[in-house]
């Protein structure tokens, strides 16, 4: 059935269920290919109950169930999931500026390390651990220290074996920050 939907909504709507059961128009507005379908997707998508409106933003949507989020996942085929999560991940780190980005850099890390498998080359890999570092510091910032160390280990794995000879400092800061939030 959700299949059927319009090609706009259902779009929206697979990059909202990659995202999260909450979701925020303007990270939608990065992703969708066709941004003046934007609102009548979501229109759609409240209308028919799929999405409601949260009641602290009238840019903030969550989906009325946590059974339709995952529905809308599963209409992505499990082998291109972490293809979609990686696309979110670079799409919204390029779009981003860098206030934007570190507002948003749970989300932009998040995605990028559900994709770890996805990310080839090495130093892409690096810029991934960088950008891990960067959330994970913010996490601490935060006091989110389960959180923030998630983001240093992922970021310590995707540097690789090679670590410390190939990028030492970076290494050096993922290691102790992660140790110290373990602490």
């Amino acid at each position: 059935k959700l299949m059927e939907m319009p090609s706009p909504v259902l779009e929206t709507l697979r990059y909202a269920s990659c995202l999260g059961a909450k979701l925020n128009e303007l990270l939608l507005s990065r992703l969708v290919y066709n941004r003046e379908a934007l609102q009548p997707a979501i229109q759609y998508a409240a209308k028919h109950r799929l999405l409601v409106p949260t009641p602290t933003s009238h840019n903030d949507w969550s989906f009325a169930h946590d059974a339709i989020q995952e529905a809308f996942i599963r209409t992505i085929p499990e082998a291109e999931r972490e293809w979609w999560h990686y696309r979110i991940g670079r799409r919204l780190w390029e779009r981003f500026d860098m206030e934007e980005l570190d507002e948003n850099i749970f989300v932009v890390a998040g995605q990028l390390i559900l994709a770890a498998k996805c990310i080839k080359d090495q130093k892409e890999r690096v810029a991934v651990a960088k950008l891990c570092l960067r959330a994970g510091e913010r996490a601490v910032r935060l006091s989110s220290f389960h959180s923030a160390r998630t983001f240093l280990l992922k970021g310590v794995e995707l540097l690789g074996k090679q670590c410390w000879t190939d990028e030492y400092s970076l290494s050096l800061d993922l290691h102790i920050a992660a140790a110290e939030v373990a602490f």
